[in-house]
Order: C-alpha cells, then structure tokens, then sequence
C-alpha cells in the first residue's frame, strides 16, 4: 500500500502534475488556484509553493519534458467573476523557481482533459464539453496545439498514461472503464487495447517504464 510521506501547503482536488527528474508538480485546483507546487523525489518532505501559473484554474492537462512542465486547458473564474473554459497552454522550467508563460493555444476551450508526453510533444485528448480528440503540441516551439487524431469514444475526466512509444488514456465519464492508446510515431486514431477493473472517473494517471497506473 502507498504511505504518507508529506502534504501540500493547502488540501487541494482536480489538481494537474508534472515532474522532472528531481521534483513532482501540482498545478491549479478545484478552487481555480494559479499555484504551482512541488516536492522532492529523494525525501519526504511537505511540498511548496514554487510558482504560479498565468490564470487560474482546475481540469487541466499536464505534460512534461526534461526541461519544463506544461498545463493545458482547464476551468476558472473570469475577470468579471463568472467562470470560462480555457485553451492555453502554459510552460514552465523545472530548474527553477518560477511562474509559468502562456506559451500557445488548444485548438479549443476545454477542460477535465487527460495529458500525454512523448520525448517531443505534449497531447492531450478528450475533455469536457465531451469530445474524442487528440492534440498535440511540438517541446522544441512555443507554438499551439493541432488536432491529429481521434479517441475511440467520446469522454471526460479521464487518465493518461505514456510510454516511450504510446499515449493511453483510460476510464473516464460517463462510466468509461476502456484503455485505449494511440502512437507518438503517427498521426493515427486511438485502438482500445484493454479495460480497467471498473468504471473509473476522476482518477490519476501515473507512467512507469513499463506499466501504466489509474
């Protein structure tokens, strides 16, 4: 069973992640935060508040390469006191403490969406309003997303998982328990490849080498 090794500054839900080699993230919250906090790998130790991000907001997507961590999409308060979609795309470095830039667009507005990460290029698909797409975005350019492929079903709420080779998004609302996968080789729609134990939404997605976790 998994032990408690630390705590956030605050209790927070609907959070996104990302990691370097050294650090786990948090981005946003349920009470569309813009914090961003992070925690050490090599001990246990409380997370801390490290940045923020450009607006904030919860449901959204993360990704990450060696370098920096993204969030993309969500949903928050808008500067007149109701709440909005979102479609940007933020960055951040990892090496240090800093506030993240906005550095591009989803193709739409979108929130409780799952994130991927190949070695290149940031994805995220399905989402709230639900929809079955897939979008990427290049590391190597600050630039906005495109939509390259389809899920097999539409949903939201869902995880995502990578490999070296695959993005896999699994569960999801309305009472989803499929794993489909789609490759970062490709362009291509996603097969459903597998289900989890059950029908699974608003989880977490967690990536080993070799394994996917919900």
């Amino acid at each position: 069973n998994a032990a408690g090794i630390g705590t956030l500054s605050t209790a927070r839900g609907n959070l996104a992640g990302g990691k370097s080699a050294t650090h786990g993230f948090t981005q946003s919250d349920s009470v569309s935060s813009d914090k961003i906090e992070k925690f050490s790998f090599a001990s246990s130790a409380n997370g801390a508040i490290c940045g923020s991000l450009t607006a904030g907001r919860y449901g959204a997507a993360e990704a990450s390469m060696t370098t920096h961590v993204y969030c993309a999409g969500g949903h928050g308060s808008s500067p007149s006191g109701g709440v909005t979609d979102d479609n940007r795309i933020d960055k951040f470095a990892t090496a240090t403490d800093s506030d993240s830039t906005d550095v591009g667009n989803l193709v739409n507005n979108i929130w409780y969406v799952a994130g991927n990460s190949s070695t290149t290029h940031g994805y995220v698909a399905g989402g709230y309003p639900s929809n079955n797409v897939i979008q990427k975005w290049p590391f190597a350019s600050d630039t906005d997303a495109s939509d390259i492929a389809d899920l097999v079903t539409s949903r939201r709420d869902t995880q995502g998982t990578s490999s070296e080779t695959h993005g896999y998004n699994a569960g999801g609302y309305p009472n989803q328990n499929n794993i489909e996968k789609f490759t970062f080789a490709s362009d291509a729609n996603a097969t459903d490849v597998g289900d989890l134990v059950n029908g699974d939404d608003l989880a977490t997605g967690i990536s080993a080498s070799d394994y996917g976790y919900a």
